[in-house]
């Protein structure tokens, strides 16, 4: 959690972070402090300094007037466990036909896109990514996703039904645009109900999830 506070210390603007980036917008050209703050509200610990670095509470000055101003904070080594708020929950979708015969990894990419709703109405969708033999566990195609910045609590993932044709499959694409023009929509969304314990904050979770397609009528 990184927070931006003003000269007189009130919070101005607040983000979390999964990439160890976070960008503010809109925020005056006054002179600001952003400071990263622990699972517990205190403030972090940061290494200051390239030849004699130092352990400082992770904050620093922003310089007032600049419209594009960049500030860097490392964190202490091993602070990760304290500092991270959330998980990134990684999973495989394995599809099968009627007659049980795994869907090509290609036709699973493309053929489903993964939706997550947060419970404070967050939205996020993807799709599950192709992985190569020689980079997966199984040492198969696999195909994977990722929900990123998982907070405790109750969520849900749907696994929607896609006819994306070859022209519309691209890198970076506007999934909310593909949903609303080639969701399957004569096939329920597969639902599932995914819940992240305070317990497993802040470890990544992983688990797989296998659709099985009905018989064509």
């Amino acid at each position: 959690l990184v927070v931006l506070e003003d000269a007189e210390g009130a919070e101005v603007a607040r983000a979390y972070t999964g990439d160890g980036s976070v960008h503010f917008e809109g925020i005056g050209p006054e002179a600001h402090t952003a400071r990263v703050l622990d699972r517990a509200g205190n403030t972090a610990i940061a290494v200051f300094g390239d030849y004699a670095p130092e352990a400082a509470p992770a904050q620093i000055a922003v310089d007032a007037g600049s419209e594009d101003t960049k500030v860097y904070l490392y964190l202490q080594g091993g602070d990760e466990d304290t500092v991270r708020a959330c998980s990134t929950v990684r999973g495989n979708l394995d599809v099968f036909d009627a007659e049980g015969t795994r869907l090509e990894a290609e036709t699973i990419e493309w053929g489903w896109l993964v939706r997550s709703l947060e419970t404070d109405g967050t939205v996020a969708i993807s799709r599950p990514f192709r992985v190569h033999p020689e980079a997966s566990e199984s040492g198969a195609w696999e195909n994977a996703f990722a929900l990123r910045q998982v907070n405790p609590g109750e969520h849900l993932v749907e696994f929607i039904q896609m006819d994306i044709p070859e022209y519309a499959r691209r890198n970076n694409p506007d999934y909310d645009q593909l949903l609303r023009r080639y969701a399957v929509t004569s096939v329920a969304i597969e639902a599932l109900n995914l819940t992240v314990a305070a317990d497993d904050v802040p470890a990544d979770l992983y688990f797989g999830y296998t659709i099985t397609l009905p018989a064509a009528e």
